[in-house]
Order: structure tokens, then sequence, then C-alpha cells
């Protein structure tokens, strides 16, 4: 029967592709310079006990409905909004950590792949949704009640609403242009200095999020990142629309030229 080896964190650190490490730094900036050094020393403690990859993203599964749900129980008791927060983060850590645990054991696949994708789309359509309810129900910040401007409650709903469909058009509208536009593949282009900087401030919002339930401000922080995410969704949506007539440009010169 077959030794299984086992797992150290450099180990680990070893498993992790320079060439997923360089795709994670630009696509996901804040987790991988954040997340991954604990994820490294992490790692091993699920490997050697045994854990597959999924039963790790199940586990973060978990923990994001029950951080969800902490979020919504905001409104009985705002120390839920912490706890809720602290929760998503480790939700955060664990999607880091299943992910090396698949390198290093050699379970990577496809459904694996989806699995670990769809419970990050949760995380960051749901939360905004969720925290919008929480505040819906709860009474007014001291910082709010400080502007002495009457916000109605519904303003926190919209604002998790806004927040999802501009999140998921952005992602499916960038993700169809990608797509379309097969002149030159996403890990061939330089990347972007804005791109990464908004896709690391999107990231942060967890981590944001501990901080502004700690000293009372999570409705600007709800608002804040409401106002962010349609102004990404408007900009992206046009660099998209740019750059899939700039490949149909493309395609026209080549016909006429081959015609």
């Amino acid at each position: 029967m077959a030794t299984r080896v086992k797992a150290s964190a450099e180990g680990v650190r070893q498993s992790y592709p320079p060439r997923k490490a360089r795709r994670d730094q630009v696509q996901n900036p804040f987790s991988y310079y954040v997340w991954e050094p604990v994820a490294f020393r992490l790692a091993p403690f699920f490997i050697n006990r045994g854990f597959s990859a999924n039963a790790v993203t199940t586990l973060s599964l978990l923990v994001l409905l029950c951080g969800l749900t902490c979020i919504v129980l905001g409104a009985v008791n705002r120390l839920n909004f912490l706890l809720g927060a602290v929760l998503l983060n480790l939700v955060i850590l664990l999607d880091n950590i299943d992910g090396h645990v698949a390198r290093f054991t050699g379970q990577v696949s496809n459904v694996g792949a989806l699995f670990d994708i769809l419970v990050a789309w949760l995380l960051y359509s749901l939360l905004p949704v969720c925290l919008g309810l929480g505040l819906f129900f709860a009474d007014p910040e001291p910082a709010v009640l400080a502007l002495r401007v009457t916000i109605p409650k519904w303003v926190w709903v919209a604002a998790g609403v806004v927040q999802m469909f501009t999140y998921l058009w952005s992602v499916v509208v960038g993700y169809q242009t990608g797509l379309l536009v097969r002149s030159q593949s996403a890990d061939e282009r330089a990347p972007k200095l804005w791109s990464v900087i908004a896709r690391a401030i999107r990231e942060a919002q967890a981590s944001l999020f501990v901080l502004a339930a700690v000293v009372g401000l999570v409705s600007f922080l709800h608002m804040t990142y409401a106002v962010y995410h349609v102004g990404i969704c408007i900009f992206s949506t046009g660099r998209c629309l740019r750059d899939t007539a700039r490949s149909d440009r493309r395609e026209d010169a080549a016909v006429r030229r081959d015609g």
C-alpha cells in the first residue's frame, strides 16, 4: 500500500504553479498577498488529516451560510455583523486552502473548480443583499444619526441589490467578452494597473467589513461599495464593448486582406 506523503507548508508552496501564482497576482491580488501566506501554513493541517479539496470547499460553503445568516441577524444584535464578517473572511481563507489541497493531492478537477467558483459567486453576490437586509431591520447606526438626515430603510436593501446585479453583470459581460475576443488570451495580455486595483478593492470588502463592524460604520461601508460597484460596472462594460468593437475591426480587416 502506497504511503501518503506528509504535507508541509514548503511542500504546499512548491505545488503552487508559477503560472497560477502570476494569474492570481492579477485576478485575485488582495487574496494572493493577504491570505495565501496563511493558506500555505494551514493547508497541511487539512491534507495530513485526509480532507479532500471538495470537503474543504463544502466546509467553506457551510461557513458562508452561517456568516450570511449572522449578517442578516445583525438587526437583532450588531455583534452579529462582526461575527458574520469574521466568518466571511474565513470563507476566503478556505477558498485559498482548497486549491492548495487539490493541487498537492492531485485532486484537481473541473467539478471541483466549478464548485469553488459557485461558492465565490455566492459570497460576492449574497453578501451585499444580506447586509442590506440586516441594516433594513436594524436601528440606524450612531454615525448615520449624526448626519441628521432621515435615510429611508429601503435604501439599504436597494444598495445591496444594486451591488449584487452590478457584480454579476460585470462578471458575465467580462467572461463573454473574453470568449468573443479570441485574438489574444487573457494570460497573454499585460495586466492593467487599474484592473488589479479594482479587483483588490472588491476583495477587500470582507476585511473592511470587520473594521466597519468594530467602529460602527457598516452602513457607510455598504453605501460606499454600492457606489463603487456601479462605477466599476459602467467602466468595465464600456471597456468590454470597446474591446469587442476592436476585435470586429481586426477580423474585418483580416477578411478584406485575405479576400
